[in-house]
């Protein structure tokens, strides 16, 4: 006779998890102390979070009937912040959709535009300013590639990302856009769209396209009336009384807003050794504008182009990167070496949590967005954009109480499991066998339910009391 056991494949043990719910109420504690508000939406994320992947609110009931194993798969929160599973999960789900429905088998290029340090504040607090500085950026690189073509009738196309977070968790509003590295046009006899590449890119080249971008930001805002050191904080006048605000700053600065010394800067590990670095290829500056245009994936590689567009939607903290010391301090390991040396970032808990809020958009703020000839609304959208392959799902889990209408285009959880890592989720880890979905279980239910086959499984196995057979 099988042995029950019992798999739950939710996220309480991940450290990122435990040091919020651990240090959560310190936190609101130390913003209220300041004398300033934290936006309801900002603490509703964090509590939210907290939820997410929780058996209390709610699972789906795998049962495999050959082996009598059992797995227990939570709701996620499916929330816009910070949480690395549903952040993973919108991740990979996007980048296949892109992929496999929206940018065409042509080359592409990322062009990647960081902005001044007196601009970041001023468009991390205002979308709208924000979403405005990109459209003038995406049509200054739309009007230079028809220019280096010649082809003023030429269309182009682009996915536009904007990120507010750097490796080392501070806010830093900026974009990742992946454009078509050429144009389309017409043929007049055919009536069919051709795709002409961009010659090879030189850094000179970049280099002009940086001061024409820097040059028409700068009038755009202008005409808006924002001058070159107007952060715009005082947004009908609440900023004074903002937490979030106080965080965001301290985050541009890269110092404490919540820390044991407030307004110090976060503490570093460096390597000796640690030296200056000339800008790559294909990357220049100009009046504090960044623009970077190294990374081009050639027309048949779709598999770099997912990957690359995995990176430019990726979540702000991916797990692995974050280690808790012996001293109950959190050591931020950095995705790359700095020019001084600096390898990693120490913070406290509290320090951590403010990065964090500082960071999250106002709800409704939307980050992505498509360009030209893959926008919504182009007219060349159709003939264009690649046809989604047949493919056969392995099968899909859906809340019986979610009323909401899918995407056309969503993934199965267990599809992009198996796109990502040839993993199979309905197998069973015990024999193998597919698993069966058993039940759908919300709550209040679910404590009654976790406990019938906890029950189940110590029976099965003659465990002393108190001992479960459940396999994590």
């Amino acid at each position: 006779m099988a042995t029950t056991t019992v798999e739950h494949c939710g996220v309480g043990n991940d450290l990122l998890h435990r040091v919020v719910e651990q240090h959560l109420e310190e936190f609101l504690s130390r913003a209220q102390d300041t004398g300033r508000e934290l936006p309801p939406w900002v603490e509703q994320t964090f509590r939210d979070y907290l939820d997410c992947g929780q058996l209390y609110g709610g699972f789906f009931h795998l049962h495999c009937p050959d082996c009598d194993h059992h797995r227990l798969v939570p709701f996620s929160c499916g929330k816009v912040g910070f949480c690395p599973s549903c952040s993973g999960r919108r991740m990979s789900e996007r980048a296949a959709h892109w992929v496999d429905g929206v940018i065409p088998t042509v080359p592409v290029r990322q062009w990647v535009l960081s902005l001044p340090w007196l601009r970041r504040f001023l468009l991390a607090r205002e979308h709208e300013v924000c979403r405005g500085v990109l459209s003038v950026f995406i049509d200054t690189v739309f009007s230079w590639i028809r220019q280096r073509l010649d082809m003023a009738e030429g269309q182009t196309g682009a996915v536009a990302v904007i990120q507010r977070f750097s490796s080392s968790l501070a806010l830093n509003p900026h974009f990742h856009v992946l454009v078509l590295d050429g144009l389309y046009q017409r043929d007049e006899d055919s009536g069919e769209l051709h795709f002409h590449c961009l010659p090879r890119l030189g850094t000179e080249e970049v280099k002009q396209l940086v001061a024409q971008v820097a040059v028409k930001v700068e009038r755009w805002l202008a005409r808006r009336g924002y001058g070159y050191d107007d952060r715009d904080d005082s947004e009908d006048g609440r900023a004074d009384n903002d937490a979030q605000v106080m965080m965001q700053t301290a985050s541009l600065a890269g110092a404490s807003a919540l820390g044991d010394v407030a307004s110090l800067p976060v503490r570093r590990f460096q390597v000796i050794g640690g030296k200056s670095y000339p800008l790559p290829p294909l990357c220049a500056a100009c009046l504090g504008y960044n623009l970077h245009a190294g990374v081009r994936i050639a027309e048949h590689d779709r598999t770099a182009l997912e990957r690359m567009s995995r990176y430019l939607l990726r979540p702000p903290l991916p797990k692995g990167r974050l280690e808790e010391r012996s001293d109950g301090k959190l050591l931020l390991k950095l995705k790359k070496r700095w020019s001084d040396g600096t390898t990693a970032l120490l913070f406290e808990p509290v320090e951590l949590l403010a990065r964090l809020a500082a960071m999250l958009p106002k709800p409704g703020s939307n980050a992505i967005s498509y360009h030209g000839v893959i926008g919504a609304r182009a007219a060349w959208r159709r003939e264009v954009v690649p046809s989604s392959p047949l493919t056969v799902s392995l099968g899909k889990l859906d809340k019986a109480q979610n009323s909401v209408v899918a995407r056309p285009w969503a993934y199965a959880w267990a599809d992009l499991l198996w796109r990502l890592y040839s993993v199979n989720p309905w197998n069973c880890p015990q024999c193998g066998r597919r698993m069966l979905l058993k039940a759908v279980v919300p709550p209040p239910a679910t404590i009654r339910v976790v406990d019938g086959i906890n029950k189940a499984a110590k029976e099965s196995a003659r465990a002393p009391p108190g001992e479960l057979a459940v396999a994590k």
